[in-house]
């Protein structure tokens, strides 16, 4: 199967480097809009996070060639002016973060193209009409997957890091325990719009936008941020049954990977922090997908850089008190562990509809 890459961020880069560990699929076409194929080959080989790429890399304006595998290179501004359909890609994914390539991303859907899989969640912040949504599912492996339906899903999201991390152990609190009411409180490391000195923070969604949450544009280093934050929107959206039940706050750290969520609740049904732990451990056991790990070892932030799972359930942290007042903390990292996700969903369209071509 050929997969096209639009945006070769953080989230793009990360999803060439899992595929070209693992071999899921080829990635034939990658658009940026940077103009200097020479940059783009650079920042995939040389990482400050994840580290040199063990490969041999050449590169000219129209193509990259990877340990002799070739991905022909754009540079064009919208995601319909790409001819995806001329080099047969089969599955679009959109990390370009902008949102008029969500909007526009339908009308690539022609010739080989069948999907496309935009790695944000455009439901949340795109003004929709009534008879034409820009997204047409919500893919969130371990909690959406089932309602996946390939004759009528085309453009799809892989919502973001926090909801990928959050729902599939809201899921499943929510289903054996329920939850009455709770608070999340997310700790996410800093974004490449962000400053290292005090300056307004631009969009990169919507180019030119300044956000009005101006305490965004604050150096990154010196302060942690707090900011409002889609993570829960984004969640209930897959499990609406909790839609007005949880509040949550976030703040931006100044550290360079792997986010948190620490994770307040009262439930519904009288459990134990050894019942949980076990419920736990009876899902990772059974799980398909790369939905969460389970831990008790000693471990800080960086060391859960490079985990593939949607979130690392640190039970260390794991209290019941009262028989229903739970606290449990999430590690996550939020480029790889996230860019793991969008890799296991291609795979699974792959599966279920390429396939049957």
């Amino acid at each position: 199967m050929k997969v096209g890459i639009i945006g070769w961020g953080r989230i793009g880069r990360a999803i060439y480097r899992i595929v070209k560990k693992t071999g899921a699929f080829e990635v034939a076409v990658i658009n940026d809009l940077n103009p200097d194929s020479e940059s783009m080959a650079y920042l995939l080989q040389y990482d400050s996070i994840y580290g040199k790429l063990q490969a041999e890399i050449q590169t000219n304006r129209d193509e990259m060639v990877v340990d002799g595998k070739r991905a022909h290179l754009y540079h064009l501004d919208l995601i319909t002016a790409v001819p995806w359909a001329e080099h047969d890609v089969d599955v679009v994914i959109d990390s370009s973060g902008a949102y008029d390539n969500a909007i526009r991303a339908r009308e690539i859907l022609s010739g080989s193209v069948k999907k496309v899989l935009i790695t944000h969640s455009p439901k949340q912040v795109i003004p929709r009409s009534s008879d034409n949504s820009v997204v047409d599912h919500t893919i969130v492996l371990g909690v959406s997957e089932g309602a996946y339906d390939s004759l009528r899903h085309h453009v799809l999201s892989a919502s973001i890091c926090d909801a990928t991390a959050l729902s599939p152990v809201l899921k499943v609190l929510e289903v054996h325990l329920g939850i009455d009411f709770g608070f999340i409180t997310t700790l996410h490391p800093w974004l490449s719009y962000q400053s290292l000195s005090d300056a307004p923070a631009h969009s990169w969604s919507y180019p030119g936008k300044v956000y009005k949450h101006y305490p965004l544009g604050r150096a990154t280093m010196p302060s942690i941020i707090p900011k409002p934050t889609t993570a829960l929107a984004a969640t209930c959206e897959l499990l609406p049954e909790l839609t007005g039940r949880i509040s949550e706050l976030s703040y931006r750290v100044p550290t360079a990977i792997v986010a948190s969520s620490d994770i307040s609740l009262v439930l519904e049904k009288n459990t134990s922090a050894d019942e949980i732990k076990m419920l736990f451990s009876r899902y990772e056991a059974k799980q398909q997908w790369r939905t969460f790990q389970n831990s008790e070892d000693p471990l800080v932030s960086i060391d859960y850089k490079g985990s593939p799972y949607a979130a690392n359930i640190d039970h260390r942290w794991t209290v019941v008190e009262g028989g229903k007042r739970l606290k449990m903390v999430l590690w996550y990292d939020n480029e790889w562990g996230y860019a793991s996700q969008v890799v296991d969903i291609v795979k699974l369209l792959e599966a279920v509809d390429i396939g049957r071509k």
